[in-house]
């Protein structure tokens, strides 16, 4: 499948008429763009970097006043690019991040400019995922500001390093250097503040042999056998499911809702990732002789059930395929709080003290 590239533009605009669809929008230097001048600077730069498909957006005050799609989202299945079709955020996530990290400055949680080995109590090179710079005094002079200004001196990341791994290769602070290995770095500063609390994945720090090796193929369908680390991850896991989740992405939500080591939200799973792959496998039965396609694989649940039937999320989210990102996003939200609620009076009805 190829690439789709999704632009999301928020400084050509700061002021504009009303309306979601504008016959002509106001750009900061006072003059006028219309949609037919969007439509050929678009075209324009799609096809001079040979970009299979790409959104616009231009917000106002919170609000859209355009938007349209051009290209493919399936060069392969010749799919159309739709506002709806959902892509990867990639490094869009990066500003979304920042944003919070200042708003928790705002609010004098943070301080941009105080050593990150400071929040984490220890230096840098004694955590698993940053062992490469043991003994490195520079990460002494690494902060906040510096991780989310890019000029931490690491490379984008450390897979791109000829021995792959992390290396400092100038002073913190003195030389821009775009790098993902510093925002991935702020998030783990973040997320080892005191009081804070965000869903994170157990995955990208995990060590070898976090879980245990599989040796069968049955094991490797056998929820119950799956090994997962107790207490391995201190932060709360969210794993969002929809019923476009199969196979082995439904396997992994499947496993950690059986091991209690996560909170499975969203919608019932596609199911049959693994039992009808290809349509089952034609057997003919001892006795009746009849043919009959049995299932070419099965997962057991913890429950004893088949993860054929799919996954029912421990918090269900009202999605329609009438929905748009924003509507779906909003009902998440609704779900995931009255969610929270019930849990809160769930743990105060147990600490109530008996008659």
């Amino acid at each position: 499948m190829n690439r789709a590239l999704y632009v999301l533009v928020l400084s050509l605009v700061m002021t504009a008429t009303s309306g979601a669809q504008q016959s002509a929008i106001a750009r900061a230097d006072g003059r006028n763009i219309t949609p037919a001048q969007i439509d050929s600077t678009v075209n324009r730069l799609i096809q001079a970097a040979h970009v299979t498909g790409a959104g616009v957006a231009l917000f106002h005050d919170g609000k859209v006043v355009y938007l349209k799609t051009y290209g493919l989202r399936d060069a392969e299945k010749n799919l159309p690019l739709t506002p709806d079709s959902v892509m990867a955020a990639a490094s869009l996530t990066k500003s979304a991040f920042a944003t919070v990290v200042m708003r928790l400055v705002q609010r004098g949680v943070l301080n941009l400019d105080k050593p990150i080995e400071q929040y984490l109590g220890k230096p840098l090179g004694d955590f698993a995922p940053y062992t490469d710079l043991k003994g490195d005094p520079r990460t002494a002079k690494l902060t906040l500001r510096i991780l989310l200004d890019h000029t931490t001196g690491f490379a984008n990341f450390r897979g791109l390093e000829d021995d792959h791994k992390l290396h400092i290769h100038y002073d913190p602070g003195t030389h821009y250097g775009y790098s993902g290995e510093g925002i991935n770095l702020a998030q783990f500063v973040v997320e080892m503040v005191p009081g804070l609390r965000f869903p994170v994945s157990v995955f990208p720090y995990a060590t070898p042999g976090s879980f245990r090796e599989l040796k069968s193929r049955t094991k490797l369908f056998y929820s119950l056998r799956y090994s997962y680390k107790e207490s391995f991850n201190q932060l709360p896991l969210v794993v969002l499911v929809d019923k476009d989740t199969w196979s082995a992405a439904e396997y992994l939500p499947a496993a950690l809702q059986d091991n209690k080591a996560a909170l499975i939200v969203g919608e019932l799973t596609g199911g049959a990732g693994c039992g009808y792959t290809n349509d089952g496998i034609p057997t003919v039965l001892r006795n009746s002789r009849a043919t009959v396609q049995m299932p070419d694989c099965i997962r057991l649940r913890a429950n004893g059930s088949n993860e054929v039937e799919g996954i029912t999320p421990d918090v269900l989210v009202a999605w329609t395929n009438r929905d748009t990102p924003f509507q779906r996003v909003h009902k998440l939200e609704l779900a995931l709080e009255a969610a929270l609620r019930k849990e809160k009076a769930t743990r105060s009805g147990s600490h109530a003290p008996s008659n």
